[in-house]
């Protein structure tokens, strides 16, 4: 009498197929967090876009007071390097523009300034006149 039982061959075509529905959920989910992380960027730029124009209409300029080296743009959260005393975010969140700091999803927070790290950055123009009245915020995606 036989006995019924799976052969090698056909363990071995479960597990390819198990490995292989196991890769396509593992990139699914990458794709799907870093969708996660865009969507709040975006929804972070919306809040910087908002902070900035509260401050510009009480302010008639939208460089940031003693924020991003002094002269209110540079990377947004980069503070105690150089003229970098505090960050535009901090400075947005005292002056009452920010309920709270606006921080990349892989950032680290308030940043010593390191090339490489997650961040938004704000430039601010005309370039060499006052007061600056366009700007531009840039998001890694």
């Amino acid at each position: 009498m036989r006995k019924k039982a799976f052969t090698l061959v056909e363990l071995l075509v479960v597990i390819s197929i198990i490995g292989i529905l196991a890769g396509v959920v593992t990139v699914s989910l990458s794709s799907a967090r870093a969708k996660a992380r865009d969507a709040i960027r975006k929804t972070d730029l919306q809040t910087i876009k908002t902070a900035l124009e509260m401050y510009y209409d009480e302010n008639g300029t939208y460089q940031v007071n003693g924020g991003g080296g002094g002269g209110g743009e540079h990377w947004f959260n980069c503070q105690g390097k150089g003229n970098f005393v505090k960050s535009i975010n901090t400075a947005l969140k005292e002056a009452g523009y920010l309920s709270s700091e606006v921080i990349d999803p892989l950032s680290k927070g308030v940043t010593d300034c390191t090339p490489g790290n997650y961040d938004y950055m704000l430039y601010l123009g005309p370039i060499g006149q006052q007061p600056k009245t366009k700007y531009t915020i840039y998001a890694k995606l």
